[in-house]
């Protein structure tokens, strides 16, 4: 029997990653699928777990037509984690913000993830190249590489600022302010705000700390990890301190288990 080689473990624990995060966010759905904190919550791991998924597929890729679907899924799914994490940030520890004038800060994070969306589901349609880059033109030879190998396309110069840059300052400030200057913001809501400013920015540091040192795949499942089990702890302390009815059945939530 042949030994399991680095980037076969690396692999499997990119899917138990992506398992876990479908779990917890299965589970969060049948605690209470009615509140919207639960399903921000289940939507943001759910997008983690497809983003994991993808690495996981992409670092086993060897050909071309084996990366374009992990390719696409990553292209669309990395420059989102930033915008729905402010949009599921304000849910969770400034709900009131979703009834006042300040609710287009949610809708901002949800216009901010269309983009990378629009801009994929586009190229994939057309062939126009305003996103993603020809796989074969950068001459792909198997395994995982990193979003911007492959996001050279003709807009990307607008896209990268706006899509990506922009949404990870946008996040920084508004868990800040509501971390320090908003007074309607529990303490115990402020300390898990900046659990989240902590995960941010760990996040930031290992992409540019780890991503010339060890495989691309490592930052980019650190950091899933990191942001999963982060928001999930604070979504979850949030509900043991609103003592949150839980409206799903027992049976149902230990069969999502």
């Amino acid at each position: 029997m042949n030994p399991i080689s680095f980037e076969q473990t690396i692999q499997i624990i990119a899917w138990s990653i992506a398992l876990l995060e479908f779990v917890v966010a299965s589970y969060a759905l049948a605690m209470n699928f009615w509140h919207t904190a639960n399903r921000y919550l289940a939507g943001f791991l759910l997008l983690l777990a497809i983003n994991s998924t993808a690495a996981a597929l992409m670092l086993g890729a060897e050909t071309v037509p084996q990366v374009m679907v992990p390719a696409a899924l990553l292209a669309i799914t990395l420059p989102m984690i930033q915008p729905m994490l402010i949009s599921a940030s304000v849910v969770l520890l400034q709900p009131n913000w979703q009834r006042s004038r300040l609710k287009w800060l949610v809708w901002i994070g949800y216009l901010l993830a269309a983009i990378p969306l629009i801009a994929t589901v586009f190229d994939l349609i057309t062939r126009q190249g305003i996103w993603l880059e020809d796989l074969e033109a950068i001459n792909y030879q198997g395994g995982f590489i990193s979003l911007i190998e492959f996001t050279q396309g003709s807009l990307a110069h607008i896209i990268w600022p706006i899509a990506i840059t922009a949404p990870g300052i946008m996040l920084i400030l508004t868990l800040l302010y509501l971390s320090v200057f908003d007074t309607q913001v529990f303490p115990r809501a402020r300390r898990l705000g900046w659990l989240l400013i902590v995960a941010q920015v760990t996040g930031i540091l290992l992409h540019l700390g780890l991503r010339d040192r060890l495989l691309p795949i490592v930052p980019v499942l650190l950091t899933n990890l990191l942001l999963a089990g982060s928001f999930s702890y604070a979504s979850f302390r949030q509900m043991a301190s609103e003592r949150r009815f839980q409206r799903g059945q027992l049976q149902i939530r230990l069969t999502a288990l």
